[in-house]
């Protein structure tokens, strides 16, 4: 379950931008995550987080760290 944005949730930045980089789809990762594409989608703009036993699922099945999750993407 996720918690809503309005609870002080941290947007994962880094997210989609990850989740890119491994070529994965939304659908994909979700499948992987065992969850919706809607709360995928709702990570990735910040309207909800996940809880931290699938910030762990996340970090890996993206190979990354809390941190990467966390930050937003350098500018090239």
């Amino acid at each position: 379950m996720a918690h809503s944005a309005k609870e002080g949730c941290i947007r994962l930045k880094g997210l989609k931008n990850l989740r890119l980089a491994r070529r994965l789809t939304q659908k994909q990762l979700a499948d992987l995550l065992g969850i919706s594409v809607r709360q995928i989608t709702r990570y990735e703009n910040g309207g909800s987080h996940p809880r931290s036993s699938l910030m762990a699922r996340l970090r890996r099945v993206l190979q990354c760290t809390e941190i990467q999750l966390l930050r937003a993407p350098k500018a090239a």
